[in-house]
């Protein structure tokens, strides 16, 4: 697949089968992120968190269910039943924001990735505010002191074949 391609067809997935991805698409998939451009080169700045444990994983999501329902008052599944979750963590950056552009920077490429080999991926942001919260899910997942989670993506195979919408966004020519 050509990489606009990839990029054209790529997708938010919300419903995954329970269906391992292999270890080599996974490994292709950690590649591709740690391929990604980094502010000043500080790759030491960012840890990534592969979780495959299904149990850690639907507390993750039951817990990110809460949270949006605390918040919004709205009952919403936050647990996508993707196999694959892989979570970037990172030092506060030098520059303010710096460890954002980063994680997504990273997430993006092995987004892409993901897409290339037919892995169905949603990057998102809820399951690192849990992992923030709870003492318990941190040291479960090793998060090296000195880190905070900051985005993570679930990565599989998708329920549902569905077409990638097109997006505008307004564009300012000078």
């Amino acid at each position: 697949m050509e990489t606009l391609q990839a990029i054209a067809i790529r997708k938010s997935t919300r419903s995954f089968k329970n269906e391992q991805i292999s270890e080599n698409i996974l490994d292709n998939i950690l590649k591709a992120g740690m391929a990604a451009p980094v502010g000043s080169g500080q790759y030491d700045s960012l840890h990534l968190t592969v979780i495959q444990n299904e149990q850690l994983l639907n507390n993750i999501g039951d817990k990110v269910t809460e949270l949006v329902q605390k918040m919004t008052g709205k009952e919403m599944n936050k647990n996508f039943g993707a196999p694959t979750m892989i979570v970037v963590s990172a030092k506060t950056g030098h520059m303010p924001g710096i460890e954002y552009a980063n994680a997504a920077c990273v997430l993006e490429n092995m987004a892409l990735a993901a897409t290339d080999m037919g892995i169905a991926n949603i990057i998102w942001g809820g399951a690192t505010a849990v992992i923030s919260q709870d003492e318990s899910l941190r040291s479960n997942l090793e998060i090296p002191e000195g880190f905070n989670p900051v985005l993570c993506a679930s990565f599989g195979y998708g329920i549902t074949e569905e077409d990638a919408r097109e997006h505008i966004i307004t564009v300012n020519r000078i």
